[in-house]
């Protein structure tokens, strides 16, 4: 279970100030380590640390994943992201409400892939278009596409999501929730195939569109 931080603010962090290391001090981390990989069994499993913190209007999010080669492809928002290096955040904040699920998945570049529905059939799922989310804040730290080795022996993801856009979508509010979430790391077309989750899931082939397998996140 991850408890998450309330932050009071006098004004909402803009875009500076996100990636800004002061700013996630004292915020719990989830973890995606080596026993987190699933179904491909070659050895390949980059640690990632996860951060997660609200305010009155936003979640915030970080991704700090351990990982010197990494493999950009797509550079427009809805594409197939999951096949570069990539890093996703699923979340139903309301399970006693819906059954409906956001997967957010977000490429080393900063490119996201945004939909909802009840399980992973594109065909049931709507997707976000970029006016649609046009009010959300990602920060990559690498900043072109790119096909191997990075300075340094990470990259890390930050990003901004308003409350209004759940809430308008489920038709409740951030008060106290307790929803059910789980942390991605993947890249199903990068060097090395990999599957690592937060919260392990439990299938005899990779599919992260399996709500029943989301851990408990509370906003509290």
């Amino acid at each position: 279970m991850v408890k998450l931080k309330y932050f009071v603010v006098k004004k909402e962090h803009d875009a500076a100030i996100i990636a800004n290391e002061n700013l996630w001090r004292g915020v719990n981390e989830a973890l995606i380590t080596s026993k987190s990989y699933l179904w491909v069994n070659n050895n390949y499993t980059p640690k990632v640390i996860v951060k997660i913190f609200h305010t009155k209007t936003s979640i915030y999010v970080k991704f700090k994943v351990f990982e010197k080669k990494v493999r950009i492809k797509r550079i427009n928002i809805g594409d197939e992201v999951w096949k570069d290096s990539c890093v996703e955040f699923f979340l139903n904040p309301f399970p006693q409400k819906s059954k409906e699920y956001f997967n957010i998945e977000i490429n080393a570049l900063g490119i996201p892939l945004v939909g909802v529905g009840e399980n992973g059939d594109d065909e049931k799922r709507y997707y976000f278009n970029e006016n649609e989310i046009d009010d959300w804040v990602i920060i990559p730290s690498i900043k072109t596409p790119i096909d191997g080795e990075i300075i340094g022996n990470h990259w890390t993801l930050h990003y901004k999501i308003p409350k209004l856009f759940f809430e308008n979508y489920y038709g409740e509010k951030f008060n106290k929730v307790k929803g059910i979430a789980n942390f991605y790391k993947c890249g199903d077309e990068t060097e090395f195939v990999h599957f690592g989750a937060w919260n392990k899931v439990e299938s005899p082939e990779p599919n992260f569109h399996q709500p029943k397998y989301f851990g408990e996140i509370n906003f509290i």
